[in-house]
């Protein structure tokens, strides 16, 4: 009987550290090295299925669009996709905070962090949208076309400045943020 009460509670923790040795993959994941808009990518448990959407904010001037989140499968300590020629495996660094998904890396952020770079992908949308219309009304072949599309693009740099790491930019604005 005193065996069977001490094998008890080793099975019930050898359970229970399988079931969570997915929680490390749980939330929000910054991709890395983007050369287009930030990405973030959200890794979550829907029952006993775990998800990811590889880009939780979509910028509706791409014409990329938004995929369904991708179902992932858990193999003994990891987790994988299916990439459609094969699967992938998701490999996290030891201390958890780096995400390898093929040739791509990604840094763990908080909620309020990928919330915060979802409102700064909107204002930039905003602004890129601003930016094209005042430049789309300056009338073609006038006299002080380029001055005038130099101010406004002059103008829009500064607006744009605290975007640069976080959206892709209009090219002139891109070329005076350098």
């Amino acid at each position: 009987m005193r065996l069977l009460l001490s094998v008890i509670p080793i099975l019930l923790l050898t359970a229970c550290s399988n079931s969570s040795n997915y929680s490390e993959y749980m939330g929000y994941w910054q991709q890395n090295d983007v050369k287009s808009n930030a990405k973030v990518a959200k890794i979550y448990q829907d029952g006993d299925t775990y998800l990811m959407d590889a880009n939780i904010y979509h910028d509706k001037t791409t014409s990329v669009r938004n995929a369904a989140p991708a179902v992932l499968t858990a193999n003994e300590d990891k987790l994988s996709w299916s990439t459609g020629m094969g699967s992938a495996e998701l490999g996290l660094s030891d201390d958890g905070s780096t995400l390898y998904v093929a040739n791509n890396t990604f840094t763990k952020i908080d909620e309020a962090k990928a919330n915060e770079i979802g409102e700064s992908l909107k204002t930039c949308t905003e602004l890129k949208d601003q930016y094209a219309t005042r430049i789309k009304d300056l009338k073609l072949f006038t006299d002080g076309y380029e001055a005038d599309k130099e101010q406004i693009t002059a103008e829009f740099t500064e607006k744009f400045a605290p975007y640069k790491d976080v959206c892709r930019l209009p090219t002139p604005i891109e070329r005076n943020l350098g």
